[in-house]
C-alpha cells in the first residue's frame, strides 16, 4: 500500500491504512438569471476528498477520534501538506476483538479528509 510513514495527521504518523482513495469534486452553484438562463459559478476546481480505513487499537482510535474532533488539520501525505477537516465516518469493534495487548480491542475505522 503506502507504507509506513507517509501519511500524518497534524505530524502525528498514522498506521497504514487498509484502504485509501483520493475524489475530486467541483464545488459549483446554479443560479438562474432574469433572462432565465442558468449561471453556473464554480468556486473551488478539484477540491481532494481522501478516504482512509485502518483497523487500529482502542489507544489509535482515541487518538484519531481526537483529532477528527478538532476544527482543523493538515494531512501531510508524501511530503505534501493539506489543510483541512478530519471526519470519522465510521469506526466499529472488529470481529471477535474484545481485550488485545492491554487494549480494548482492534477498530475498524473510516475517516474522510476533506480539503479545505
Amino acid at each position: 500500500m503506502l507504507g509506513h510513514g507517509y501519511i500524518q495527521i497534524n505530524g502525528i504518523t498514522i498506521p497504514n491504512p487498509v484502504e485509501f482513495s483520493v475524489e475530486y469534486d467541483n464545488n459549483e452553484t446554479q443560479a438562474t438569471s432574469e433572462a432565465g438562463t442558468l449561471l453556473v459559478s464554480v468556486t473551488r476546481l478539484k477540491r481532494r476528498n481522501i478516504s482512509l480505513k485502518c483497523q487500529v487499537t482502542s489507544i489509535w482510535r482515541d487518538k484519531l477520534l481526537t483529532l477528527a474532533g478538532q476544527a482543523s488539520a493538515t494531512l501531510t501525505l508524501q511530503g505534501e501538506n493539506i489543510t483541512g477537516r478530519l471526519r470519522v465516518s465510521s469506526d466499529a469493534l472488529a470481529g471477535g476483538s474484545e481485550f488485545v495487548a492491554n487494549t480494548s480491542g482492534l477498530w475498524t475505522m473510516q475517516l474522510t479528509f476533506i480539503e479545505n
